[in-house]
C-alpha cells in the first residue's frame, strides 16, 4: 500500500522569486502554480502573466475565470502550497453542517446559511444539490464553446429534459402527464422549488446564456400549460 506524499510547501518570499518571463509563479487560494510554460498560451497574453508573476492572484484570477478553467488545468501546473502563516495566506473555508453553497453574505439565500424559512424543506435541499450538480458537470465545463453562439448545444438541452430542468421552468404543478414516465420532479413541486432551478442555472453567470436555456420553457412554454388547449399542449411536450 503506498501513502499519498504531502504536497511541497512554500513560502511567499520563495513564490515571489519567481516573478519574470519564463519563469512564473501564482499562488491562487494557498496553492502554488508554475505557469512559467504557459505564458505563450495564456489567452490574456503574456504580459499579464508577468505583471503578476510572483503574487497571490485569487482575486484576480476568480475575476476572469469560471472554475472549471482550474479542474481542467490543475494537476499540470499545480506544483504545492503556500505554507500556513504566510503573508497572503487565507484561512480554508470551512463549511458548517446543515449549510451548503458559497455562503457569500447577501448573495446566497439565507436558507443556505441554516437560518430558518417556512417555505424550504429537505425535498427543496435535495432539488437544489441535483440542480448544482448539473450544472457543474453538464453546463460549466462547456460554456465557453457556445455561450456567445446563436443557440445552445442541442445534446445540453436534452440532458436539461431529461433531469427533469425544463419541466422544472414551467411553474408548479408538476407536468406529470406530458411528460415521459422516467423524468420524474421533486416530491410536492412547487414555486420553491422552480425558484431553486432558475437560481441554480443563473450561476453561470452569463446572461446571453441562461436566456438561450431557460426562455423556451420558463417563457413560452408555460403560457401554453397554462392557457393552451389539450391539443396544444400534447404538441409541445416530448
Amino acid at each position: 500500500m503506498t501513502t499519498a506524499k504531502a504536497p511541497k510547501e512554500y513560502t511567499a518570499e520563495e513564490v515571489k522569486s519567481h516573478s519574470k518571463s519564463g519563469d512564473a509563479w501564482f499562488i491562487i487560494d494557498n496553492k502554488v502554480y508554475d505557469l512559467s510554460k504557459f505564458q505563450e498560451l495564456h489567452p490574456g497574453g503574456r504580459k499579464v502573466l508577468v505583471d503578476n508573476a510572483g503574487k497571490e492572484v485569487t482575486k484576480q484570477y476568480k475575476s476572469y475565470h469560471p472554475p472549471s478553467v482550474m479542474k481542467k488545468y490543475h494537476d499540470r501546473l499545480y506544483i504545492g502550497d503556500l505554507k500556513e502563516g504566510e503573508p497572503g495566506y487565507k484561512r480554508p473555508f470551512v463549511q458548517f453542517p446543515g449549510t451548503f453553497g458559497d455562503l457569500i453574505p447577501f448573495g446566497d439565500p439565507l436558507w443556505y446559511q441554516r437560518f430558518n424559512s417556512p417555505y424550504y424543506k429537505e425535498t427543496h435541499i435535495e432539488w437544489r444539490a441535483k440542480v448544482r450538480a448539473f450544472v457543474d458537470n453538464e453546463i460549466m465545463p462547456t460554456l465557453d464553446q457556445w455561450k456567445d453562439k446563436p443557440q445552445p448545444p442541442k445534446d445540453l438541452l436534452l440532458k436539461m429534459g431529461e433531469a427533469g430542468l425544463l419541466a422544472a421552468l414551467t411553474g408548479a404543478p408538476w407536468p406529470t402527464q406530458y411528460l415521459p414516465s422516467h423524468i420524474k420532479g421533486p416530491e410536492n413541486f412547487d414555486t420553491f422549488h422552480e425558484l431553486i432551478t432558475i437560481d441554480e442555472l443563473s450561476r453561470i453567470g452569463h446572461s446571453g446564456a441562461l436566456a438561450a436555456i431557460t426562455n423556451g420553457p420558463s417563457i413560452a412554454l408555460t403560457v401554453v400549460y397554462k392557457f393552451g388547449s389539450e391539443a396544444m399542449k400534447k404538441k409541445s411536450s416530448p
